[in-house]
């Protein structure tokens, strides 16, 4: 079975905005976290049985600087990874207003 890796782009007021679309769409609870590599506050869920998603920020002001230069147009970005439905999870999150699949990646 394939495993993907898939990176969208959110476009809403807030990271809590962000967070409470993700959590409704996908049925998930996401966990709040801060670091600063990461750009300050972000949300996981990490299963190792199912898949890791990551929701942060994409622009970093305390670096100024993009984690995703060429997607300035995405305030917020949601990686998921070690998914084995990738293409359910695109379809699912792109049929929401606002977010973008920019990249997806098969293994």
């Amino acid at each position: 079975m394939t495993t993907s890796y898939v990176l969208f782009g959110i476009e809403c007021g807030s990271l809590e905005e962000a967070r409470l679309l993700v959590e409704r769409t996908l049925h998930v609870t996401l966990q709040g976290h801060e670091s600063d590599y990461q750009g300050g506050d972000y949300y996981r869920l990490r299963d190792p049985k199912t898949e890791n998603l990551k929701l942060k920020r994409n622009y970093y002001e305390s670096r100024n600087e993009w984690a995703e230069a060429d997607h300035k147009e995405a305030p917020f970005l949601l990686c998921v990874s070690d998914t084995r439905r990738g293409e359910e999870i695109i379809d699912v999150l792109t049929s929401v207003e606002g977010v973008r699949c920019l990249r997806h990646r098969k293994i």
